[in-house]
């Protein structure tokens, strides 16, 4: 799957959004019921540390390979590195 981070701190992969409750990743619409878009920026990249991290939780994105989830950050963490690709449109 794709995922693109937005300059304002949105991640998103189609019409779905990721938003942060606690540990747990959840996905989204982006769009609100009444059809507005409302962007929830929480998520950072760290280029140096290759992490994303929740400003809203203050935890760091990881994976299993299978689920998201959110824990405290740890450099050292492979399942917290991310590998983002640059694109502009």
């Amino acid at each position: 799957a794709s995922w693109r981070l937005n300059e304002g701190g949105e991640i998103a992969s189609g019409e779905h959004c990721f938003i942060s409750d606690h540990d747990i990743v959840k996905k989204k619409f982006c769009l609100e019921y009444d059809g507005h878009w409302n962007p929830i920026g929480e998520w950072q990249w760290n280029n140096k540390t290759q992490q994303i991290r929740s400003n809203k939780e203050h935890l760091c994105m990881e994976t299993n390979g299978r689920n998201l989830k959110l824990a405290k950050c740890d450099e050292d963490n492979g399942s917290q590195k991310w590998i983002w690709r640059e694109t502009y449109y």
